[in-house]
């Protein structure tokens, strides 16, 4: 019961904000900038997206400290990846890589480090390329809000950081300590950190881009490099487990941030959606890999 009214609040949410914005930006007009769409441009960002994906399963290969295919592994990363476009708070797509992972090897603990490790490298890069784009960027900001709001986001996230690794904060939580030892244990391997962290700036690079050429498919006048600096606010906004997908969350971040550069609502909530689509319609390869897997049925209690 909890999770149907977890599941439902989440789609009230996402609904009331997508319907506000819609209403705000007039659907005709997005309707209208969708029409224009030019699909060589989509098709490329697609493949971009993939990319970025295969890159993403390769890095998990590093983390992982046992062997496993990696055929195998791209596999499961996909699959993850549809459960998180397709089933978002009933069975997370994390929540399945670790099951596929777990009745492979067996070992519970270490299966749950490493999708922690890549998920905590892959936000590590986007802050750090954000980061790079702010200094790059802060001229031509002027007194807008982002001027303060990106350092209190890299600020948020280096603090966490420092209390989680430096002062050991996941020993206090007895529901994490059977995880934070594995965790703890990339400490003794730079260099498959520095490797892992390296793979994250390129998935997240490769990210960004396939979202500029979406611009384009749309015939948006937003320069390149300030997708850098918006997509991983918009990325961060879209990650509070309030939403579906973080629809609605990543609507209204596009509508604000390229706002600011003069962006008309209709466009931004065309681009953030033509986004979404997208990768859904990418990730249905993980839907594919799951009537493929032997392991069709996922016990929600095993």
């Amino acid at each position: 019961m909890k999770k149907i009214l977890n599941l439902t609040l989440r789609v009230i949410i996402s609904a009331v904000i997508l319907y506000l914005l819609i209403k705000k930006a007039n659907a005709s007009k997005i309707i209208n900038t969708f029409s224009k769409t030019e699909a060589e441009y989509i098709i490329v960002s697609i493949i971009l997206y993939i990319l970025s994906q295969v890159v993403s399963a390769y890095r998990w290969s590093i983390l992982l400290p046992m062997k496993i295919p990696y055929q195998r592994l791209l596999s499961y990363y996909f699959i993850g990846a549809f459960f998180n476009n397709f089933s978002p708070s009933i069975i997370g797509g994390d929540a399945v890589k670790s099951y596929y992972i777990y009745k492979y090897t067996g070992q519970g603990g270490v299966s749950l480090a490493s999708i922690f490790m890549d998920r905590y490298l892959g936000f590590f890069a986007l802050m750090v390329i954000c980061l790079l784009a702010y200094i790059i960027t802060i001229p031509l900001l002027g007194s807008t809000p982002i001027v303060w709001l990106v350092p209190s986001m890299i600020l948020s996230f280096s603090v966490i950081s420092i209390l989680f690794w430096r002062l050991r904060w996941g020993e206090w939580f007895k529901q994490v300590q059977f995880i934070y030892k594995p965790v703890m244990d990339y400490k003794k391997d730079k260099m498959v950190l520095i490797n892992g962290f390296l793979l994250s700036l390129l998935v997240q690079a490769l990210g960004i881009i396939s979202v500029y050429f979406l611009s384009i498919a749309l015939k948006l006048d937003v320069s390149f490099g300030y997708f850098f600096l918006f997509l991983p606010v918009a990325i961060s906004v879209a990650m509070l487990p309030i939403s579906i997908s973080g629809l609605g969350l990543r609507e209204g971040a596009f509508v604000f941030l390229l706002g600011l550069i003069g962006i008309a609502p209709a466009h931004a909530i065309s681009l953030s959606l033509l986004w979404f689509f997208t990768s859904s319609f990418a990730n249905l390869i993980g839907g594919v890999e799951y009537i493929r897997s032997p392991l069709k049925r996922l016990k929600a209690n095993e």
